[in-house]
């Protein structure tokens, strides 16, 4: 593993209160200098950023580390910039727990590479949200639901949604996506106002929706829009789980569990697992807050066609993380939470 390292020429006078975490795999340099600028620009409490690549071409590592450098960081709150490189790819989960090792602040955003953070702010208004209630472990500006669904395909599942088909499978797929994705995003120009209206009532539910279903957020599909038009209602939404991206956790509280299990996750579902062993040890809640971002689905990198040297590590993966998966409290959890329930609740702040 190689570490780059870049200081502001001044700090600022506050020393940090948040660190960003974006792990990136060979993701389009474009749309990750955007979506870095992204948040730079839109966040207001003096913050550190580590970017962890994993195993990524050299040359957009050397792309990003020259942005950074042209870049005028000093009229932002940004005063350190950390990336390490992983020699051959790791997965998300070991990236994201090295990152949030890493970092010197209390709280810790995960933003994925793909996505574009529209909101001024937006990591003034997650903390806010944290620091009023004691019990709280983790805020998604993603969403939040149930257990029981995520729990059935997890079991069904190899202990990640990756998909390893043949060539031919992942061309016609990722053809399907990229028409299914074109058909929407026309629907979204001819039908504006009523695609809105639609994706805003879904994404925060009325309060008696929510304390039945215990879903809220940009789930889904619903993540590649960006909400302008729903508003903000200093809600905190909490269920039973949230979902990874954007997604702030207290440190001390997370270090408390001994952060992701990267042993029986390599890449999605480690974040879930965290909030069952959370809920169970300690009584803490997590939940869903907010904010406008948007994710793109052809921005992603996991839904993009993949070599064989990827699918041979997506195997060997798979094959590491079996018989420990079996051992982790979300593959027992259906026994645990059957009597054991967070409540559902909304608060304000």
């Amino acid at each position: 593993m190689k570490k780059f390292f870049i200081k502001k020429k001044k700090l600022q006078s506050k020393i940090s209160v948040i660190t960003v975490v974006m792990p990136v795999f060979n993701t389009d340099k474009i749309i990750l200098k955007r979506n870095i600028t992204s948040i730079i620009e839109k966040m207001l409490l003096p913050f550190d950023f580590i970017l962890i690549f994993d195993g990524s071409d050299k040359n957009l590592i050397n792309y990003i580390l020259n942005f950074i450098k042209n870049k005028n960081i000093n009229k932002y709150k940004l005063n350190n910039f950390s990336i390490y490189k992983f020699k051959k790819s790791v997965f998300e989960t070991t990236c994201d727990k090295l990152g949030i090792n890493k970092s010197k602040t209390r709280y810790v955003i995960e933003i994925q590479a793909d996505m574009l953070m529209h909101q001024k702010g937006f990591d003034k208004y997650l903390v806010k949200a944290m620091k009023k209630y004691n019990d709280l472990i983790a805020l998604s500006g993603r969403g939040c639901l149930l257990l029981k669904p995520i729990y059935d395909h997890y079991l069904k599942s190899t202990g990640t949604d990756l998909k390893i088909d043949n060539f031919y499978k992942i061309k016609v797929n990722y053809l399907k996506l990229l028409i299914k994705n074109i058909i929407k995003r026309l629907k979204i120009i001819f039908f504006n106002f009523k695609d809105y209206k639609i994706s805003c009532g879904d994404v925060l539910p009325s309060d008696k929706k929510f304390l039945k279903f215990g879903i809220a957020g940009q789930l889904g599909e619903l993540i590649e829009f960006s909400m302008k038009n729903c508003g903000f209602k200093n809600k905190i939404y909490l269920s039973e789980i949230v979902m990874r991206g954007p997604l702030l956790i207290d440190k001390l509280k997370y270090d408390e569990l001994g952060g992701l299990d990267n042993f029986s996750f390599f890449q999605g579902y480690d974040e879930i697992d965290l909030m069952i062993r959370a809920w169970k040890y300690k009584k803490y809640r997590c939940g869903y807050v907010r904010i406008n971002f948007e994710s793109p689905l052809n921005d992603g990198t996991t839904r993009k066609k993949k070599t064989f040297k990827q699918i041979k590590l997506i195997k060997e993966n798979i094959n590491r993380i079996k018989e420990n998966r079996k051992k982790s409290l979300l593959y027992n959890s259906n026994k645990f939470l059957k009597n054991n329930h967070p409540n559902l609740e909304i608060r304000y702040f």
